[in-house]
Formats: structure tokens, sequence, C-alpha cells
């Protein structure tokens, strides 16, 4: 049997790679978010085997706190960094949180 060949234009082939460019780069963000959440875990679960007994709830709840401050703080300044397109302002589109802050700040 041949191969199937397909009759794609330029412009079709073009958009073809930059929507599996746009999927790689997805699964690519997602495994590492789950490769840093298990390492997190895995911390915390260490730490709670080294301290004494009376401080482990303690420390996990210091340790939680960390981890939502961090995914807030990208939330806020992080996420326009890592995605926002090159305009004047920290990747001002439409959904940038810090664009949102800046605006209400500002009034």
């Amino acid at each position: 049997m041949d191969l199937v060949s397909v009759n794609l234009t330029v412009e079709e082939a073009e958009i073809l790679i930059v929507c599996n460019e746009s999927s790689i780069d997805q699964a690519f963000l997602l495994f590492g978010s789950f490769f840093l959440l298990f390492l997190i875990v895995g911390m915390i679960v260490m730490q709670a085997g080294i301290i004494s007994a009376k401080n482990v709830s303690y420390m996990l709840f210091e340790n939680m706190t960390k981890v939502l401050v961090a995914s807030v703080t990208f939330f806020i300044v992080g996420y326009a960094f890592a995605f926002g397109d090159s305009s004047f302002f920290l990747g001002a589109r439409s959904g940038c949180f810090i664009l949102v802050v800046f605006i209400v700040v500002l009034l």
C-alpha cells in the first residue's frame, strides 16, 4: 500500500504547524506543572518525616500556604510574562490579570 498523499496549500500547512507547536507547548507546560506539584508533595512528606509529630500540622499548613501564594503570584504577574504578547505592558492582551490590576489601581 502507498501512503495517502494530502494536498495542502502552504497556508494550510503553516496553520497545522502552528497548531501543533501550540499543542506541544501546552503538553510541556502540563507535564512541568504536574512534575513540580509532585516534587512539592514529596518535599512535604519528607519534611513531615523529619520533624516531630506535634509540628507536622503547622509545617503542612506553612507549605500549602507557600504553594497558594506562589500560584496566585504566578496568576497575577507570571502569566503575563510567560504568555503575553510583546506589547508595551507585560503582554497586555485582554486575558492578562496584571493589566486589570494595573487599571484598577490607576482608577
